[in-house]
């Protein structure tokens, strides 16, 4: 398929200080394949390599797998000891043509149940595995360890997908006989292609074998001790997977794609030569595998200590691919294959934000792994896709801060009744994690996530796919606002939930405003795509803030540090980061802002020539994507704000006890209940001056919401 003849410069997306990683990198990596995690191991024999009577043995086995076989024959083929559920390999016989790494692939379908049984792991235990002979079949191991004093071990973070072909391997417990064991084409072909770095006889720990997926309680507790399994790995080797689409292309060549971008310049355009062309849609195509996508990669790469991405047998480092990706992030592509682009945007920025996730985790950087933060990491966390809706929760219960995590790890449920009824599930993860949290932050999740209509307004919808390209936002809550308490006023939110099904919510607060007037959403349709539009919408907002405050001096404040909910530290952050202010001299917006409004009162006629004004608003544009998927609103009490897209008229804007932000909630019918809208900028009462109003100054009497 074709690529489109320029890729532009996206707005912002320079990265700076990062190095693009050399050629010399990846080859040293291809070349260390031989590197031990523990140490070779020896063989039944004694030697570091398999015995000429086990390749014959494997040999037997590859040849009967042309045909069906009976017990008889595979007994005498594979040798006394090994055992077989069901020892019939069907499927036409096909010519052997595919070779990978020496191993023959056989490729049909192979009708062979596990008869390979578990032993129970006692608490703080986890299963590793050890290849002893990798091939079609491959030979392995399975110790008991606990993970405390556990020894030097691999982990491998992969995509599950859906298995196309059942393969199998033999696997026993220490000198136990073997007995088959079904996996999936993937884990096989992982098997074979990592064993050069992990060689024979070294352990490694993949979650598709080392857990009883049929046992939900264990894997259920398994699942709260993966962040300490990748921490403690020694690697972690993330499979993505055989070459296929020219991948081989893509790995060596990401130094020079990152190289050629830098050189392109701010401003400027790349220019593809025809014989990159297919590098280019390769690259698309390496970002379209479901490793970038999957949710549960992220606890694998926040917690890892070393990381190594591998694809057939190309192999880079976490490093150096995170840098040469960052690059490539600074460029919009249009390619003639639908789909392409997209995949390449996400999967690209799925990686950068990724790795600065794991620089907070790992205290690479001064920012803290807060609460705040966690609750960010759920939302981010929306857009990548997984098996089960409970995963959701449960993949990022291990990152929560410490003081809740064992609350909220405790809960994880695999069972069929906790898997098909989800919504309980988090109902009970949000419950947990509200009792354990003073500022009632996850409370801000369901402003942004749609209702499911079996949880209450209270609970977000973990399950609702969020596409966060379009959604681009910084969230409201953060811990510079303090609407719900001061350093003078700590008040701490009082928590009750009403009934065992968890259905009400009870916190404490007051009424402090009605929302009067609502604005159109803003979202793509008036952020961007023309001025028109634009200069309706900025009007409407414009002429409410007049209306609602009357000085033009307090109405211009109000509105624009409202349409950007004051977050300036924001604004300053990108100007610095984009290399359109040194840090020290950060140019005044609100100036720049306030040549913008008289425009829009003389008529809707800017001043088109002038080229500083156009950047103005252009980057003033691209600031107020802070507020998008919010409504501009007024109040009857006199202010302005940005409220959830679902508010109405009527609604309340409430005060929660030690809560960050202000409130939206909708009063039922018979007035005795609420209906949480979500969280809310509203100017003027978002650092505790609700708090000290008199009743007078429209400050409602304290109450307790009952939500549902």
């Amino acid at each position: 398929m074709g690529l489109g003849s320029t890729l532009k410069r996206k707005l912002g997306k320079k990265s700076k200080g990062t190095n693009t990683p050399g050629s010399q990198e990846t080859e040293s990596l291809q070349g260390s394949q031989a590197k031990t995690v523990t140490g070779p191991a020896k063989t039944p024999d004694g030697s570091n390599t398999p015995t000429s009577q086990e390749r014959r043995d494997l040999q037997g086995i590859q040849d009967k797998g042309k045909t069906a076989v009976g017990s008889e024959q595979v007994k005498s083929a594979t040798g006394p000891g090994i055992a077989l559920s069901n020892p019939r390999i069907v499927g036409p016989p096909r010519d052997v043509s595919e070779v990978e790494l020496g191993f023959q692939q056989i490729h049909h379908p192979l009708d062979l149940q596990t008869a390979f049984e578990y032993r129970p792991l006692q608490e703080g235990q986890i299963r590793l595995l050890k290849i002893v002979l990798p091939g079609i079949y491959p030979w392995c191991s399975l110790e008991d360890h606990y993970i405390d004093n556990a020894p030097p071990y691999a982990a491998m973070s992969y995509a599950w997908g859906r298995p196309i072909m059942t393969r199998a391997m033999f696997c026993q417990y220490y000198n136990e006989n073997m007995a088959s064991f079904s996996i999936s084409e993937h884990i096989l072909e992982a098997l074979n292609n990592l064993h050069g770095y992990v060689p024979h006889g070294s352990l490694i720990w993949i979650d598709g074998i080392c857990i009883n997926q049929k046992d939900p309680v264990e894997k259920a507790a398994q699942v709260a001790l993966i962040p300490r399994i990748f921490s403690r790995a020694q690697k972690v080797l993330c499979w993505l997977g055989k070459h296929a689409d020219q991948s081989d292309l893509v790995i060596p060549n990401l130094p020079r794609l990152a190289e050629a971008v830098e050189q392109a310049g701010p401003q400027g355009t790349l220019s593809i030569q025809p014989a990159d062309a297919a590098l280019w849609v390769a690259t698309a195509k390496f970002f379209r595998r479901p490793w970038f996508h999957r949710l549960w990669v992220v606890p694998e790469i926040l917690m890892a200590r070393e990381l190594v991405l591998v694809c057939g047998d190309k192999a880079v480092s976490w490093n150096g691919f995170r840098a040469a990706v960052a690059r490539l992030t600074a460029i919009s592509l249009n390619f003639a294959e639908p789909g392409l682009a997209e995949h390449f945007d996400s999967g690209g920025r799925g990686i950068v934000e990724l790795g600065r996730w794991r620089d907070r985790i790992q205290g690479l950087v001064e920012t803290e792994f807060s609460t705040h933060e966690f609750i960010r990491l759920l939302l981010w966390s929306c857009q990548r896709q997984v098996t089960e809706p409970v995963d959701r929760v449960w993949a990022l219960a291990g990152l929560a801060p410490p003081h809740m995590r064992q609350a909220i790890a405790h809960l994880a449920d695999y069972s069929d009744h906790a898997r098909s009824n989800f919504h309980n599930t988090y109902k009970a993860f949000v419950r947990a994690f509200l009792l354990h949290d003073e500022r009632l932050s996850l409370l801000a999740l369901v402003a942004l996530l749609p209702r499911h209509p079996n949880v209450p307004s209270w609970c977000p919808n973990f399950s609702h796919f969020l596409e966060m390209r379009q959604e681009g936002i910084v969230q409201l809550w953060h811990k510079r606002y303090n609407a719900g308490y001061t350093d003078d006023l700590p008040y701490k939110p009082d928590v009750l939930f009403l009934s065992p099904e968890l259905n009400q919510l009870k916190v404490r607060g007051f009424v402090i405003d009605k929302i009067h007037r609502v604005g159109t959403l803003v979202n793509k349709a008036n952020r961007g795509v023309g001025n028109d539009q634009r200069l309706l919408y900025d009007s409407w907002c414009w002429e409410v803030a007049k209306t609602v405050y009357g000085d033009y001096k307090e109405a211009l404040d109000a509105h624009s540090r409202t349409l950007i909910a004051d977050r300036w530290d924001h604004v300053r952050h990108m100007l610095s980061r984009d290399g359109n202010a040194d840090g020290c001299s950060v140019p005044d917006l609100m100036s720049v802002y306030v040549a913008w409004v008289k425009s829009l009162q003389d008529g809707f006629q800017p001043d088109a020539e002038s080229v500083e004004m156009q950047e103005a608003v252009g980057m003033f544009e691209e600031f107020c994507r802070i507020t998008i998927l919010r409504c501009y609103v007024s109040t009857e009490g006199g202010r302005v704000g940005l409220a959830p897209h679902a508010v109405k008229t009527g609604d309340l804007a409430c005060i929660f006890y030690g809560a960050d932000t202000p409130y939206i909630v909708r009063r039922t019918e018979d007035g005795s209940r609420v209906m949480l809208v979500g969280d809310a900028y509203v100017h003027g009462i978002m650092y505790g001056e609700a708090l000290t109003m008199a009743p007078s100054a429209g400050r409602g009497p304290d109450e307790e919401f009952v939500i549902e």
